[in-house]
């Protein structure tokens, strides 16, 4: 009977450890002047929405907070911290839509009650009503991670006023080149490193790119690779394998007329995606190759690339 009680507070007092770590945020009503109030509260939604799937915040029930609002329109920092210290949140968060001309523009603020501290204040700009679905997910990453919009920006959230600007900060199809070298480690002959060069093409997705490779590797090289990417945001790591085709420049060759320097290629490979949400990469690209010839020529191979 006593391990019973003793294993039950346990358990309570792991439930309150856990109840603790989850802090509270008030979302004021968003207001707005100049789109229809269908649109604002949709925007809110998808707000709310993507905030509860991605944080451990707690959001306090809008049905409490209109209650202590009493209908009133509350952006300002007095009545946001006020509302906040009533309902025992942590964090408060205003937003406003207005609109000017053809665009939308969406100010916001997160306050830390306790510390009395503004954490974030930023404003963006949406160039249609549907685009304020992705703004509504970017500006909760921005709070999630108490940043502001620019510093967020990954492939897949992109807003149609950044795809405009020069840097579109989007990319699917790509054609580059690379350079390096290659270090054999068995069937190059007596080579320690030769010069590489690349020429790279193909499709990037959200999580993965695939392409060919056509290469200058101590003779010729062509394979087909596919990468699996690691992250969505400017710095991508990546990690993946190619299948191809390698006719190795091996002295050996001359010499020996039964043996062959070319054959089928399995390639392992890892390295870096850089400034992905441009429409520009720098990859940093190691591989080890495996050349099923005569030779059994295997190498690691280190790029460095434009996409």
């Amino acid at each position: 009977m006593k391990i019973i009680v003793f294993i039950m507070i346990v358990s309570a007092c792991s439930l309150l450890g856990q109840d603790s770590t989850y802090k509270k945020i008030v979302v004021l009503p968003f207001t707005g002047s100049g789109l229809a109030e269908s649109d604002i509260l949709t925007a809110e939604s998808i707000f709310n929405f993507e905030l509860a799937q991605k944080s451990n915040l707690k959001i306090i029930p809008q049905e409490k907070v209109n209650l202590k609002l009493e209908g009133s329109n509350c952006f300002d920092i007095d009545c946001a911290l006020k509302t906040g210290k009533l309902l025992g949140a942590d964090f408060v968060l205003g937003c406003k839509l207005m609109v000017l001309g053809d665009k939308i523009i969406v100010q916001y603020f997160l306050m830390d009650i306790v510390n009395l501290k503004e954490l974030v204040r930023d404003q963006t700009t949406s160039s249609t009503v549907e685009d304020l679905e992705v703004v509504m997910k970017r500006i909760a990453k921005s709070v999630i991670i108490t940043a502001p919009l620019n510093e967020n920006v990954e492939v897949g959230t992109i807003m149609q006023k950044e795809a405009e600007t020069p840097l579109r900060r989007a990319t699917t199809r790509n054609f580059g080149l690379a350079f390096g070298y290659a270090f054999p480690q068995e069937g190059y002959g007596s080579t320690e490193r030769s010069f590489t060069f690349d020429l790279r093409g193909g499709y990037e997705m959200d999580d993965f790119a695939i392409g060919m490779l056509l290469g200058l590797r101590k003779g010729f090289a062509m394979n087909i690779y596919g990468h699996y990417l690691f992250s969505r945001t400017d710095v991508s790591p990546y990690l993946g394998g190619a299948f191809g085709f390698h006719w190795v420049l091996n002295e050996k060759n001359f010499f020996n007329d039964n043996k062959r320097g070319d054959g089928f290629e399995i390639t392992v490979c890892g390295g870096l995606r850089v400034f992905r949400t441009y429409n520009f990469e720098v990859i940093f690209n190691l591989e080890y190759i495996q050349t099923l010839n005569d030779f059994n020529s295997r190498a690691f191979v280190f790029t460095i690339g434009l996409l």
